[in-house]
C-alpha cells in the first residue's frame, strides 16, 4: 500500500496524494513547515494512520494525465540499467503501458491505481490541477510549487491510448469526476 498522506496539525489536516498525482510537490511544501506544524523529518503516512478528527483531503489526478506524466518523466531523466524503468526509456506511450501490464499494476507505486491511498475515506477530493487555488484558500498563502508536466495538453481523449488508460483506471476516472473543482 503506498505511504502518501501528510499530516499537518496546525490544520487538523491529512493531505492525501499518490505518485504523479502532486505527492512530491506535497512533500516539498509541507516537511519542514514551521507555519503548518510540520517538522522536517516527517514522513508521509498510511491513511491507516491517520489521527481520528482530522480532515482528508484527497488529491487526485486525471488518469491520462498521470500515465503521460510518468511517460514523460521515463523518456526525459535516463536511469539505470536496473531501474524499472530503464525499459520503457525510447518507446512510445503505448508500448510502455503495453509492458506495464505485462508485468501489472502493483509492480511500482507510480502505475498503482490511485484510490489505493484509501480515498474513498476523503473528507474532500481536490484535482491536482486545481490544488494552487485550493490551497491558497484553504491554507491561506500560494502554493508555491508549480506542475511542470504537460499531462492533459498532451492527449485527445478519444484516442485508443487514452480510452486504454482510462480503461485500466476506471475507478481512479470516477474520482477525478467527482473531485471538487477547487472553488
Amino acid at each position: 500500500m503506498m505511504r502518501a498522506w501528510h499530516l499537518i496539525p496546525e490544520k487538523q489536516m491529512a493531505i492525501g496524494a499518490a505518485a504523479k498525482c502532486g505527492s512530491t510537490s506535497l512533500r516539498k511544501v509541507i516537511q519542514g513547515s514551521e507555519e503548518l506544524g510540520c517538522s522536517i523529518d516527517q514522513e508521509r503516512v498510511p491513511e491507516t494512520a491517520i489521527p481520528k478528527g482530522y480532515t482528508r483531503i484527497g488529491i487526485v489526478r486525471h488518469p491520462v494525465a498521470r500515465y503521460y506524466s510518468l511517460w514523460n518523466n521515463v523518456q526525459e531523466r535516463p536511469r539505470s540499467r536496473q531501474n524499472y524503468y530503464a525499459q520503457f526509456e525510447g518507446k512510445d506511450p503505448e508500448e510502455m503501458l503495453d509492458g506495464i501490464l505485462r508485468v501489472g499494476l502493483d509492480h511500482d507505486v507510480h502505475t498503482q491505481p490511485q484510490y489505493l491511498i484509501g480515498l474513498e475515506k476523503a473528507t474532500a477530493l481536490v484535482r491536482l490541477e486545481n490544488l494552487g487555488a485550493w490551497w491558497e484558500k484553504v491554507m491561506g498563502t500560494e502554493f508555491p510549487h508549480r506542475n511542470a508536466s504537460k499531462g492533459l495538453a498532451m492527449y485527445n481523449s478519444q484516442d485508443s491510448l487514452s480510452k486504454r488508460v482510462l480503461g485500466v483506471y476506471p475507478t481512479d476516472y470516477t474520482f477525478w469526476e467527482e473531485a471538487d473543482a477547487g472553488s
